[in-house]
């Protein structure tokens, strides 16, 4: 399977977005083509290129030390009043780290926030909503 299953084709806007994903602020992170040492969250460059895009089941986002998916905060992008959220239930729903791979379980429709280590930090990672085509 290609590491990069990216449809730009596939447009979210950002009302249609479900979930919000931030890497915690004391995570340090890295952008590149293979795991950094030393970096606790790896993204992978394809899926920074494109700001809408369709990631397909197993679809590589970047790698995660030991501490695997916890370095994710995953919240709805609107909670009622007094309403809370299993953070971990989200991870593990849409994401899986197996061998230190941060890769999707499902399609999901995503819209990059931003691309760059410090702005993810500032402003989040993705905004993110499963998807119908897959």
């Amino acid at each position: 399977m290609s590491e990069t299953n990216f449809n730009t084709s596939d447009v979210l806007p950002h009302s249609d977005a479900l979930y919000r994903v931030s890497i915690r602020k004391a995570a340090e992170i890295a952008i590149s083509e293979r795991p950094v040492f030393g970096a606790n969250v790896t993204l992978f460059p394809p899926s920074l290129k494109e700001t809408n895009f369709v990631a397909q089941p197993s679809c590589l986002l970047g790698w995660l030390d030991h501490n695997r998916l916890d370095h994710l905060v995953i919240k709805p992008t609107s909670l009622l009043p007094g309403e809370s959220v299993d953070i971990e239930a989200l991870r593990t729903r849409f994401f899986f780290a197996e061998d230190g791979s941060l890769r999707t379980t499902q399609p999901l429709n995503i819209h990059l926030l931003a691309s760059t280590a410090q702005d993810i930090h500032i402003h989040g990672w993705m905004l993110f909503s499963p998807s119908d085509s897959g």
